[in-house]
């Protein structure tokens, strides 16, 4: 959860980690502390644990993607707020 220090805006709590945890904890739990005597239907559920993690992966990479181009809208980069200064609609014949 992150809070910009200027206008206070509050992005809420981060699922994508969220999920990214219990995913990571239920692997954990089930190839590794258990691994010698996990039943088959818990196998399925390490499958699908997995399956969110990559979920929770892509949608963070989404997201931080998207935050991303926000801040590249607001704050150009100083090469950029140069040629958006420049005039370009100047007559061909002025020099």
């Amino acid at each position: 959860m992150q809070k910009c220090p200027h206008c206070g805006y509050d992005e809420g709590t981060d699922w994508a980690r969220v999920s990214g945890v219990v995913a990571v904890g239920l692997l954990y739990v089930i190839y590794i502390v258990s691994a010698d005597q996990t039943p088959k239907s818990w196998r399925l559920v390490g499958l699908l644990a997995y399956l969110i993690f990559i979920f929770g992966g892509v949608w963070r990479g989404i997201k931080d993607k998207r935050n991303r181009d926000e801040y590249l809208r607001l704050h150009p980069l100083p090469a950029q707020r140069v040629k958006n200064h420049l005039k370009t609609d100047l007559p061909a014949n002025s020099l």
